[in-house]
């Protein structure tokens, strides 16, 4: 996403960018924050809680909060029948541009 400041330049949101193309295409995504998109972007590298929260320099408990918030935006539900990680990965990646 690039903005335009008062005097007319362009800038570019890298993080923006790199997030853009979520969610143009699954309207669940489209609820997330790109903090929430980044995480999820983690796991559907196949990343631990633990790595994921020292990539990112916070805590355990943090993440799962983000994670859960994750979950509940996209209607996982229970973990019950399927694993709400997967399902939340498979939405991601169907999102993404290729």
């Amino acid at each position: 996403m690039a903005w335009r400041s008062a005097v007319g330049d362009r800038a570019r949101d890298e993080e923006a960018d790199r997030a853009a193309p979520i969610g143009r295409q699954n309207s669940d995504l489209r609820k997330l924050t790109l903090r929430e998109i980044e995480i999820l972007g983690l796991i559907a590298e196949g990343r631990s809680n633990q790595a994921i929260a020292a990539k990112l320099s916070i805590s355990k408990p943090a993440l799962e909060r983000h994670i859960n918030t994750i979950f509940r935006k996209l209607d996982l539900g229970l973990p019950q029948r399927v694993s709400r990680r997967v399902m939340a990965a498979l939405l991601y990646l169907s999102g993404v541009d290729r």
